[in-house]
């Protein structure tokens, strides 16, 4: 998996011990799935919108990338 590699390869270039690089890993694997379920939740009420012409979706995502931009 892509991004088991890429956590993989980030703790190791953290320095910390081997034995915390297992115990890390293994956390943020556990977190994927929260961050998955949260996404699909997020898709599901951006459709939910756009399916009762509350906000028009293109509205609402200018709108999130402008937030984003001015945050980062």
């Amino acid at each position: 998996n892509v991004v088991t590699e890429a956590l993989v390869w980030v703790i190791a270039k953290s320095g910390i011990p081997s034995q915390q690089q297992t115990t890390r890993l293994a956390n943020l694997l556990m977190l994927l799935s929260h961050v998955r379920h949260a996404s699909n939740k997020g898709m599901e009420h951006l459709l939910s919108m756009k399916c009762k012409n509350v906000v028009p979706v293109y509205d609402l995502l200018l709108e999130m990338l402008n937030a984003h931009t001015l945050r980062g």
